[in-house]
């Protein structure tokens, strides 16, 4: 089983942190945001990954390398130009021809059972699965339709199909799809949207489907979202907060690894503190993100922020 994720985005969204690092791999409690996404496909017996790059594509190969640590083959697509989610899935026709395969966003987090979508859209005998949930905003996005039998009647707001939409529900960036899709799809030169180029077309010829999903899911798109992300998780974690003298924690805290912390300083509530960072004596941190090698001044008073080692934003 074989999977591609997008992630050749310049991500201006969350504009000025992805010009130091690309959104994909962004630190979630320490690590990637790609991470987490890999770690499913792995138990969903996900053997090899296809990753698109483009922006700051070393930054990308550098943290998740040959997908060794998790336990999966990674293939590189480099694109010269950015050739959107359509015309990036072209490029990488010759690496998911073969059979069934996944293809996801590179900026969501979430906790999907793989292994049952991809159950469901073989036992419906689809083309393609589109996996959605519900959201108070999604006519803003542009709704999804399906029916009873879980066909889609309605597709980013527009009723191109014949029957009733009786759901209206929102895209959560993941698709199943069969590889005949790459007939659908213009040629690799051409840049394009799989979800506006290939879909329109399918509607009245194949079996597309939608997946209700329930679970956790975050578009890490903004900082905002990302923040957002970042402190649902460390809610759920238990982390283990380092003996410091004189430092005091007020949890939720995540703490990274090899961090110096001086005496007189505040760490918390809702504070991820990457590894190797270095913070000065009397320093009060709340409501921040704060990604590894960073120093911080002593005396400093820090809250609602997210911080890079050369960028940052205020949340």
């Amino acid at each position: 089983m074989k999977a591609m994720i997008l992630a050749a985005g310049f991500g201006t969204r969350l504009l000025p942190l992805t010009k130091e690092l690309p959104k994909p791999v962004l630190p979630i409690l320490g690590r990637p945001l790609l991470a987490y996404v890999l770690d499913n496909l792995k138990q969903a017996g996900v053997t090899e990954v296809v990753i698109n790059l483009h922006h700051l594509p070393k930054k990308i190969k550098g943290q998740l390398g040959t997908g060794k640590q998790f336990g999966l083959k990674i293939h590189y697509s480099f694109e010269k130009t950015i050739l959107g989610s359509g015309g990036g899935l072209k490029k990488a026709e010759p690496l998911l021809k073969d059979s069934t395969f996944f293809l996801i966003n590179g900026d969501v987090l979430l906790n999907l059972n793989f292994s049952r979508i991809l159950q469901f859209h073989r036992q419906k005998k689809a083309f393609a699965t589109m996996v959605l949930r519900q959201d108070k905003n999604v006519h803003q996005y542009g709704a999804i339709g399906i029916d009873k039998q879980y066909r889609i009647r309605q597709f980013l707001g527009k009723p191109n199909i014949n029957g009733t939409a009786i759901r209206n529900l929102m895209f959560t960036g993941v698709h199943v799809l069969e590889p005949e899709i790459f007939d659908y799809l213009p040629p690799a030169s051409e840049f394009s949207n799989i979800n506006r180029v290939a879909y329109p077309k399918l509607h009245t010829k194949e079996n597309i489907l939608g997946y209700p999903f329930r679970g956790f899911w975050r578009e890490c798109g903004n900082p905002k979202e990302y923040f957002k992300a970042n402190m649902e998780l460390l809610k759920k974690e238990k982390a283990k907060l380092p003996k410091v003298t004189g430092v005091k924690f007020i949890v939720p805290v995540w703490i990274g690894k090899k961090c110096q912390i001086k005496p007189g300083s505040v760490i918390g509530p809702n504070v991820i503190l990457g590894n190797q960072c270095k913070v000065g004596k009397n320093t009060q941190i709340t409501n921040t993100i704060i990604w590894d090698e960073v120093t911080l001044r002593q005396n400093s008073v820090i809250n609602k922020m997210i911080i890079g080692k050369r960028e940052k934003v205020s949340i």
